[in-house]
């Protein structure tokens, strides 16, 4: 399920980021992802998936009473599918490097999924949470600059 404002956010998203649309050769000022939100750090990453050709499956959970809710996500903030693939992501929206605590809860929740990606849209990884990574084949770091460039191969285009 997605949350009813993801579009809103989505687009709210690209305003901060773009001097174009979300889709196709947007413009995007990489200073500018700072001022994201965690929310719209979120969608934009939703969006990255679809433009990557995946469905995006859910954003955050579904709670009981069927509302979409953003907190308390169990370590999966975006699961989008494929064929026979099925990615959960973990966006990590802060300016520390992600520690290995945050890598292991990821792959603590992995069932049902395919592989599972963390991305650090604004700093890295620890030496630990990236030792941690190589010897889970299940799972792919990307830190800030992974992030851009995917952004950018993706019909995102940087502007300085």
């Amino acid at each position: 399920t997605l949350p009813s404002d993801y579009l809103s956010l989505r687009e709210s998203s690209a305003s901060k980021l773009s001097t174009g649309s979300i889709s196709g050769n947007s413009h995007l000022n990489f200073e500018n992802l700072d001022e994201l939100s965690w929310q719209q750090a979120e969608d934009l990453v939703a969006s990255l998936f679809e433009a990557k050709g995946y469905d995006v499956e859910e954003i955050g959970v579904t709670a009981k009473d069927g509302t979409n809710k953003r907190i308390q996500d169990k370590g999966i903030d975006v699961k989008v599918k494929k064929d026979q693939e099925r990615i959960g992501i973990q966006v990590k929206h802060q300016k520390q490097n992600v520690k290995f605590d945050d890598v292991a809860k990821t792959l603590g929740v992995a069932k049902g999924f395919t592989k599972m990606i963390v991305i650090s849209t604004k700093s890295g990884f620890t030496p630990q949470s990236l030792e941690h990574a190589k010897e889970n084949r299940k799972i792919e770091l990307w830190d800030s600059e992974k992030f851009k460039k995917e952004l950018e191969e993706y019909g995102y285009s940087h502007e300085k």
